[in-house]
């Protein structure tokens, strides 16, 4: 991935990137307006290795989204912005609906679905990456653990077809 003086780099997905940044948009430094989460931390490493370069960083992760969520506001949220470089980090709540919202099924993104929508957005970008969250843990409910394992064949799968750089996260998260 090779930034170049004024580039512009664009951050979305869901709770993982949002993490409290402002509305409607979050951009800049000043009084933290990208939230506490990943892009604030690559935006400060980025401004601090190349601090006369003016790096735009840009954060629209939106809590709760799942990829057809994402899908609907890809085009105000990400592509209006005119982005050098894009970075994707969506697919816990396309698994987690399944179980938050067993008597919503319009709310349930399926493992098709999930990757015919990564697969029409990824094709829309020119230069981009997608970031896969650490193992995730749970209270070992095995129906979790094996529908999570699908969506993670998936996101690879979408992935390897692509034109993507793909980052691992390499925490593992545990929720108890």
């Amino acid at each position: 991935m090779k930034l170049k003086q004024g580039s512009r780099l664009l951050f979305t997905g869901d709770s993982v990137t949002d993490v409290g940044r402002n509305r409607p948009v979050a951009q800049g430094t000043l009084f933290d307006p990208l939230g506490k989460g990943y892009p604030h931390i690559v935006s400060g490493l980025i401004n601090a290795v190349y601090p006369g370069w003016g790096i735009h960083v840009i954060n629209s992760g939106n809590s709760g989204d799942t990829s057809r969520r994402l899908a609907a506001r890809w085009q105000t949220d990400v592509l209006d912005f005119k982005p050098d470089w894009v970075s994707v980090m969506i697919g816990i709540n396309d698994v987690w609906r399944q179980f938050d919202s067993p008597c919503q099924p319009e709310e349930q993104v399926g493992p098709e679905e999930y990757e015919e929508t990564l697969d029409g957005l990824f094709r829309r970008l020119r230069r981009f990456f997608v970031m896969l969250p650490g193992k995730i843990t749970g209270n070992n409910q095995n129906h979790k653990k094996q529908n999570r394992k699908p969506a993670r064949v998936l996101f690879f799968a979408v992935v390897a077809h692509s034109r993507a750089f793909l980052l691992q996260l390499l925490r593992k998260l545990k929720f108890k």
